[in-house]
């Protein structure tokens, strides 16, 4: 009696699924107030000849990659020596010999092609450098130049004649 009761019961079940409920009436239609002159919508071939019509040109835009409010780097400023050791930086300069013991004591320092020159107090070495002090042992210069912001940097560099040797500082 039970498989005939289910039976039943799905039968009933799917006819009350099968009916459809009634539509709603239709509503009245309104007028619409129509504009006084409407423009026709572009049609879809219009729009596809304006999009194939551009071609892009880059010349006149700015990069997209590139931020605004980098400024390019500063030139390094101009050399103003004349001397042959302006054209050498002061790692590749190397201090052969030193006389001391006068008034104004004398460096020899060698270029990269062997050729040595002499070199005082006030003298230009290297890019941006004036020997500062000449010791024992050792030369002290200055160098100076202005960074990419337009700050004025000064560095003291020593050659020294042996780079394991102590620094004296007493002439």
């Amino acid at each position: 009696m039970k498989p005939s009761l289910a039976a039943l019961s799905f039968g009933i079940l799917l006819s009350g699924c099968a009916q459809r409920a009634p539509e709603p009436p239709p509503r009245p239609a309104v007028p619409r107030p129509v504009a006084a002159a409407q423009a026709p919508a572009p049609t879809v071939t219009a729009l596809a000849d304006a999009r194939s019509s551009y071609t892009y040109v880059p010349a006149s835009k700015r990069d997209p990659f590139r931020v605004d409010f980098e400024r390019p780097p500063a030139p390094p400023p101009p050399l103003n020596c004349d001397e042959p050791l302006c054209r050498y930086s002061l790692d590749e300069l190397k201090l052969t010999g030193i006389v001391s013991g006068m008034g104004s004591p004398v460096a020899v320092l060698e270029s990269p092609r062997g050729k040595g020159y002499s070199v005082y107090r006030g003298s230009k070495v290297g890019r941006y450098g004036v020997v500062k002090q000449v010791l024992r042992d050792a030369v002290v210069v200055v160098e100076s130049w202005p960074d990419p912001r337009g700050v004025a940097r000064k560095e003291e560099i020593v050659l020294r004649m042996r780079a394991d040797a102590p620094l004296m500082l007493d002439e």
